[in-house]
């Protein structure tokens, strides 16, 4: 698949020709890692851009809603370091609460854009495998 940008830069892409999958645009997701920290979940994950730039996409931690409730729980993780001989990659970081198992959650990439809501079903969302 062929990266190609919304707002005209085929650089600084926000979707690809189809659905994201490993390696579209470059996109791969390590696996996450998860420490307990008291009342929380301490993740990280390792995430290769590729051709995207860090303002494009979000990574975030992703729950299916509890029982009884229809809102999942969604954590965004922000870059913390760039990973040390790899080109647009960094260590991404961020809390979850620890009331859940560290199983709920699922990494996934999602295209960002200020004010715009992504829905889960989209199919330009890289959840990890």
């Amino acid at each position: 698949m062929r990266c190609r940008g919304l707002a005209g830069s085929p650089k600084r892409a926000m979707h690809c020709s189809g659905p994201w999958t490993r390696g579209c645009c470059g996109i791969s997701p390590g696996p996450p890692k998860a420490a307990r920290e008291g009342e929380k979940w301490a993740f990280t994950a390792p995430v290769y851009l590729g051709e995207m730039a860090v303002e494009d996409v979000r990574v975030e931690l992703y729950a299916e809603p509890p029982k009884g409730e229809d809102k999942p729980e969604i954590v965004e993780l922000l870059p913390r370091d760039a990973i040390s001989g790899a080109v647009n990659s960094y260590i991404y970081g961020g809390y979850a609460p620890a009331t859940r198992p560290e199983a709920d959650f699922t990494l996934r990439v999602v295209p960002a854009h200020p004010g715009v809501r992504v829905p889960a079903e989209m199919p330009h969302i890289l959840w990890q495998r």
